[in-house]
């Protein structure tokens, strides 16, 4: 018992105190993470996706795999799978390094305007490369991207 009449359980350091009459107990609990407020988690926002597909995109265009992304920003693959995916955000130091690992400015994968950042809807061309392996993927990018510096086949703005 403690110099205050109140019994210390010696298991939980809780002070624990009996009345008299009707056998009840009471127990002073010490304030913990239980008794804060739960805050919400954020979901991640269609610029969240807009950010993974354009991680994706330029992965493949360089490339490199997701585990070698991962090992190059010092995460897991399955990090890089979530990211892509806009199951998770990526945080500025993470963008940052994604953008370091894939030889780019941050600038190429942020959305220009909340347009951009929304949902794109599916085409028959957009399913026809979602078919494709990370290998097609990448030749198909390449073959775009020669064709698009060509200017005699792309309009003019």
């Amino acid at each position: 018992m403690a110099p205050n009449g109140k019994t210390i359980c010696p298991i939980t350091d809780f002070h624990v105190t009996t009345e008299a009459g009707d056998h009840a107990v009471g127990v002073d609990v010490p304030e913990t993470k239980l008794d804060q407020p739960i805050r919400q988690r954020r979901q991640a926002t269609q610029a969240d996706v807009h950010i993974g597909r354009r991680i994706r995109e330029l992965r493949l265009i360089k490339g490199i795999s997701q585990e070698g992304l991962a090992k190059d920003i010092d995460v897991t693959f399955q990090q890089i799978q979530k990211y892509e995916k806009g199951i998770n955000r990526v945080s500025a130091s993470t963008l940052l390094d994604i953008c370091s690992a894939l030889g780019v400015a941050p600038h190429h994968l942020l959305p220009v305007t909340a347009a951009e950042a929304a949902p794109e809807p599916e085409t028959p061309l957009s399913l026809m490369i979602a078919r494709l392996n990370p290998e097609g993927q990448r030749l198909l990018y390449e073959i775009v991207d020669t064709l698009l510096s060509s200017k005699h086949l792309t309009r003019s703005r």
